[in-house]
């Protein structure tokens, strides 16, 4: 098992129950990490599951408190260690082969917009519309899409008209339905109202 190769990857962990790890409020409440589809509960088993994106934790990270020299994963704030994995199995859909498809230096940028969108939009479906990332919920939502300098994302003209004034005061480029995002002045903040705006129309 590499566990390097989860990095940003969603995936579903199998571990040793821990009565710790599912009544932590800190992590469980932090909306830094709640933003990376945290989902964690008892399997009734002996075990848990936890859901959520994947970050590597460096080897050394937490080794005088654990007492383990090995490699480890960061699954919505809590390291957790290959040997206590049980099961892990890599969660893919449509807009993960696209983003995996992109240039290697922005994926991460990417599966941050993502999941932000995703994680304010519970209840949509995730598809590739229009050759472009999109949530889908009765009637398309939002897409995103990369583009050669700057990430593309489209809530339609009403989100872009509500949003005009804050878009000009950071001098975003916008045109009907589209709002063009450089990819070093990427908000994550500002993708999340936007979001948080077209889930509620």
């Amino acid at each position: 098992m590499v566990l390097i190769n989860y990095d940003y990857k969603r995936v579903r962990v199998v571990v040793q129950d821990d009565p710790d790890r599912l009544s932590d409020p800190d992590r469980r409440d932090d909306p830094e990490l709640s933003m990376y589809f945290p989902f964690i509960h008892s399997r009734g088993d002996g075990n848990m599951e936890m859901t959520g994106i994947a970050f590597e934790s460096s080897p050394d990270y937490g080794l005088h408190e654990f007492g383990r020299d090995e490699e480890s994963i960061n699954i919505c704030g809590y390291q957790i260690f290959e040997s206590e994995i049980k099961d892990i199995e890599l969660l893919t859909n449509v807009i993960d082969d696209y983003i995996s498809s992109q240039d290697q230096k922005i994926r991460k940028l990417l599966d941050s917009v993502r999941a932000v969108i995703a994680d304010t939009i519970l209840d949509a479906e995730e598809k590739i519309s229009w050759g472009m990332p999109t949530w889908y919920r009765k009637h398309n939502l939002i897409h995103f899409a990369a583009q050669k300098h700057h990430i593309g994302l489209y809530p339609g003209p009403e989100a872009v008209e509500h949003f005009s004034d804050v878009l000009d005061h950071k001098g975003f480029r916008y045109s009907k339905g589209a709002i063009q995002i450089p990819y070093d002045k990427v908000e994550l903040d500002l993708v999340e109202m936007i979001a948080e705006y077209v889930n509620a129309i």
